[in-house]
């Protein structure tokens, strides 16, 4: 508890949780701004989060970070690095065993690396990713939209996936292997080059919205 006082005092907005140990760095009055983003000791708080034990849950949306520490050891389950300025995604990152929400959205992403997490929800929309690779089998919310994709991901082992978000991609077509998610309730193909839906899509059941 001792790193958590030193963060309180040098962040006295954060926001602390203890069970499971958590920190977010967005602000409770005004969601939409990261309170470490014109700090001048975000580098020095950023290591000491990095030291803190069994950290599960950390936030640091718009904090304008170029880069992370190393949070290897920790055991994180919820991550969100939303809405910063980071060109890769941290090694450390793949082979979270116990990650199950990871926000990568809104950043400088070119390339997204096999993720071995048993992640639950994905958000890596707004980058700029051409490829995505084969996603966790866990996954339930995937957020790709506004990336220059052009060809429909590798989602069809997905099938426990509710929700699919493509739009504002350069998509043009829906593969007729769309009916395979059964447990899809929302797609978004807005914006696409997509003219046409396969009679096969008619099978996707559950499908509340799109």
């Amino acid at each position: 508890m001792v790193l958590i006082e030193k963060i309180r005092n040098l962040v006295p907005e954060c926001t602390v949780f203890e069970h499971p140990v958590g920190i977010s760095f967005t602000s409770s009055q005004c969601p939409f701004y990261g309170l470490l983003r014109h700090h001048p000791q975000k580098a020095e708080i950023m290591d000491l989060v990095s030291q803190i034990d069994d950290l599960a849950y950390l936030d640091v949306r718009k904090c304008r970070l170029e880069k992370m520490p190393d949070l290897s050891t920790q055991s994180l389950i919820h991550l969100n690095l939303g809405s910063n300025y980071l060109s890769e995604v941290p090694v450390w990152i793949q082979n979270q065993r116990s990650l199950t929400h990871l926000d990568l959205s809104v950043n400088q992403l070119g390339y997204l690396p096999k993720l071995n997490c048993p992640l639950q929800t994905l958000k890596i929309h707004k980058n700029d990713l051409r490829n995505i690779p084969k996603l966790p089998e866990t996954l339930k919310v995937l957020n790709i939209y506004s990336n220059p994709i052009h060809r429909f991901p590798d989602v069809f082992h997905l099938h426990q996936l509710e929700y699919l978000g493509l739009g504002f991609c350069g998509l043009q077509e829906v593969p007729s292997d769309i009916y395979v998610l059964r447990a899809l309730k929302y797609l978004s193909i807005a914006v696409t080059k997509i003219r046409e839906l396969p009679d096969s899509f008619c099978e996707l059941h559950n499908l509340i919205g799109a």
